[in-house]
Parts: structure tokens; C-alpha cells; sequence
């Protein structure tokens, strides 16, 4: 999705730590709705973000297309519908572990265990 971006000449990842975050996400989701404009999309900035406006307007001087859009939208609709699918399969397997609720908890409760480890 990066190299997409990139293709596109938008540096979103210059600016944003975590592209799939909720400021990354918000500015994908603007530009497949067909916003283009750096200014507008600069402007959905919040938080500490407000602070990187001048840099995001930068990294938004690009040349997305509705071809990129296309191809955004539907990246970011498989990584939607494979979380969707995660939950599920882990909404699955916590219905499957209630009969096993006690000894899940006590192999949670030993130093190193990997439920332990996933917490931490």
C-alpha cells in the first residue's frame, strides 16, 4: 500500500508513523471518496497531528488517480474483511475454550506462558 502511495508521489508514510492507524486510515478513506486537495486532506489532521499540518499538505502534493483509488480501495478493503475474519475466528475459538475457562486461566497464570506473553 506504501509503494501505491508512493507511486502516486503521496509520502504519507514521511509523516505518519503508522499509515493503518486512524490518521492514516482517515486520509486513505478521503482519498478514495476522490479527495485530493493536500490543504483538505492536511486538514483532517487532530491531536498531535495539527502540530505536522505543513508536512502533511507536502506529502499530499501528489498525482492520485481514480486508478490508485481503485487499487487503495481495494487493498483496504481486503485488510478489512481479513480482520473481520480474524474476530470471527477468535470470537470461535473464546466459545470454544469456555468448557476449558479454568485450565486457560491457569496456564495464563505461569510466568512465560504464550497466552501470558500475547498480553504483555
Amino acid at each position: 500500500m506504501e509503494t501505491l502511495l508512493e507511486d502516486a508521489q503521496i509520502k504519507l508514510s514521511s509523516v505518519i508513523s503508522d499509515i493503518f492507524g486512524v490518521s492514516g486510515r482517515k486520509r486513505m478513506a478521503a482519498l478514495v471518496a476522490g479527495e485530493c486537495d493536500p490543504e483538505m486532506l492536511a486538514d483532517l489532521a487532530w491531536g498531535r497531528m495539527c502540530k505536522k499540518s505543513a508536512k502533511l499538505r507536502q506529502a499530499f502534493e501528489g498525482r492520485f488517480n481514480d486508478h490508485h483509488a481503485f487499487l487503495l480501495r481495494t487493498m483496504l478493503g481486503r485488510i478489512d474483511a481479513i480482520n473481520a475474519d480474524i474476530a470471527a475466528m477468535e470470537a470461535q475459538l473464546g466459545e470454544q475454550l469456555v468448557p476449558f475457562a479454568r485450565a486457560v486461566q491457569h496456564i495464563d497464570e505461569i510466568p512465560g506462558s504464550p497466552a501470558r506473553r500475547r498480553r504483555g
